[in-house]
């Protein structure tokens, strides 16, 4: 398979056919009517990527980005209510707070590693035994990692792809919960940005 040069000139772009006739220098695409160069695009009707466009601002404030307000639990709340009000909401996370004060997190999967699914077919049952056997202070994440309002994008996106987090509370400058921010909505800022 013959391959074109790499030092074609920006403003020269590749036809269709002249890369068909060429041969794919990039096999794991081919190329298509939505873009000239099969090595760069976006498949399924996204933004193309072209060489030259403006750099996606990552300065960008979480505030446009977080999901807010922020429903939160309180560190003395039963484990069954939390576990009820994870199962009924479109969200996974729920900050934690003593006192007004941020303190941790707890997720649908924090009451999943404790839970009896398979051998209590009760409801009822199980959330009574959560209750009595765990506190939301044993199965929470203490002293979360969270931003603040002002603070980038790129921040969260860092914070959120270097270790086991999935969620982001959001403060203010006093420390009050404003929001929070999840791997979702940076996905659906990604898109939309």
């Amino acid at each position: 398979m013959r391959h074109r040069e790499r030092s074609t000139p920006a403003e020269h772009r590749p036809t269709i056919e002249e890369t068909s006739r060429w041969g794919s220098p990039c096999p794991r695409a081919e190329p298509t009517e939505r873009w000239h160069d099969p090595c760069w695009g976006v498949a399924g009707g996204g933004r193309d990527a072209v060489p030259g466009d403006e750099p996606m601002n990552w300065s960008h404030k979480i505030r446009h980005v977080m999901s807010a307000p922020a429903v939160f639990v309180d560190l003395d709340a039963p484990p069954s209510r939390v576990a009820a009000l994870l199962e009924t909401s479109p969200f996974h996370h729920l900050p934690v707070l003593d006192g007004g004060v941020l303190v941790g997190v707890v997720s649908s999967i924090d009451l999943a590693r404790v839970s009896l699914g398979a051998w209590v077919s009760d409801p009822q049952t199980e959330r009574a035994w959560l209750d009595t056997q765990f506190r939301i202070a044993d199965l929470m994440s203490w002293e979360p990692q969270f931003v603040r309002e002002d603070d980038s994008v790129k921040l969260a996106a860092d914070k959120l792809s270097t270790g086991d987090l999935h969620c982001l509370p959001v403060l203010d400058q006093r420390d009050a919960l404003t929001g929070i921010v999840t791997s979702t909505d940076l996905l659906r800022w990604l898109v939309t940005a």
